[in-house]
């Protein structure tokens, strides 16, 4: 007798993401055995982490519960999407980023993929320098993380909070920022690039109160906990921390060779991801100039300063512009151009 055909099309149950679901397991210290709890199989639980078979909504719930994660960590639409929002990110389109999450959270997303739109908004529009609306769209990631039990997550909102109020000028950054590190180095799943850049926070608002001790022991300890993870425009912003720490300390031959290490890794990012360096290249070009023109070497200080005006006319940042200019308006005065200063 001839056998029934099998209609073609989807596999019944939901498409997870099968390497977050083993990781899950793993890292829970789990056998698939224990996963199933009596209820599902061993062999089922291989079947879902193989992706030779999907789970019913029911025992997807059921797997999650046993794992403490929440469902949405292992269904592979929100995963892709959230990796999509990390992706501009990384890529510095915060204008693309802004609309696309605006666009998720129209859209019913689930109570996660809304957190990690809340979340990538917070940074796309602290880029953007709209600090009171990121403050407020990281207060609702932070809100919903919490909920969900991702406390790493709602530690990073903190941290990134911190950041919007430094920037601002506010004085409640810093209890922000240390709380911050606190929740986050208590929470599971850390990640050294996450606590690093916290501490960096921590470091730049300490040094604007003329904390420099205290600051440079904040940029050595990201700077250890980056060890092999080789991310250029991390490790160059806190070797440009440093340099700050080190002039104010006056080893100027500490700031300055710091200074050139930063702008190195600065120049090599603005060749990978041109808008992303061009910022910070420029502000580390004008320290430097800063620094050389304080020294008398006032050709070697036109040279690197001249090169940051022309960097500076092409960013949207006027406040960077307009150091740069006044940075060259002093080395003018020093070289008795009057009129041009």
């Amino acid at each position: 007798m001839q056998q029934p055909v099998r209609p073609r099309g989807r596999r019944p149950g939901i498409e997870i993401d099968t390497a977050a679901l083993r990781r899950a397991r793993k890292e829970a210290g789990l056998s698939l055995a224990d996963v199933g709890g009596g209820v599902l199989t061993r062999q089922a639980i291989h079947l879902f982490e193989t992706g030779r078979a999907r789970p019913s909504r029911r025992s997807l719930e059921l797997i999650a519960a046993r794992l403490g994660r929440p469902v949405d960590e292992f269904v592979l639409a929100v995963g892709a999407e959230i990796a999509g929002l990390e992706q501009m990110a990384r890529s510095h389109a915060y204008e693309s980023l802004l609309e696309r999450t605006a666009t998720v959270l129209q859209e019913a997303a689930t109570p996660r993929l809304q957190a990690w739109a809340h979340r990538y908004a917070g940074l796309a529009l602290e880029q953007l320098g709209r600090r009171e609306e990121a403050i407020e769209s990281l207060r609702r990631a932070r809100r919903l993380f919490e909920i969900l039990g991702e406390e790493a997550a709602a530690a990073e909102c903190l941290g990134l909070e911190g950041e919007a109020l430094l920037h601002l000028g506010r004085p409640e950054a810093l209890e922000r920022t240390r709380e911050a590190l606190e929740r986050y180095r208590g929470a599971p799943g850390r990640v050294p690039e996450v606590e690093a850049r916290i501490l960096e926070h921590m470091g730049t608002f300490l040094a604007r109160q003329n904390s420099y001790q205290q600051a440079e022991g904040c940029y050595l300890d990201a700077l250890r906990l980056l060890g092999e993870v080789l991310d250029l425009e991390d490790m160059a912003r806190i070797l440009h921390g440093l340099a700050g720490c080190r002039r104010a300390a006056g080893d100027l031959r500490g700031a300055m060779d710091l200074l050139r290490k930063a702008m190195a890794l600065y120049a090599v990012e603005d060749q990978l991801r041109p808008v992303a360096a061009r910022a910070p290249l420029t502000r580390a070009e004008n320290d430097l100039g800063v620094l050389l023109m304080e020294q008398g070497r006032l050709a070697e200080a036109e040279e690197i300063l001249e090169s940051a005006r022309e960097r500076a006319s092409n960013a949207s940042d006027l406040r960077l512009r307009v150091w740069v200019q006044a940075s060259l308006g002093e080395l003018r005065q020093r070289q008795g151009r009057s009129d041009e200063a």
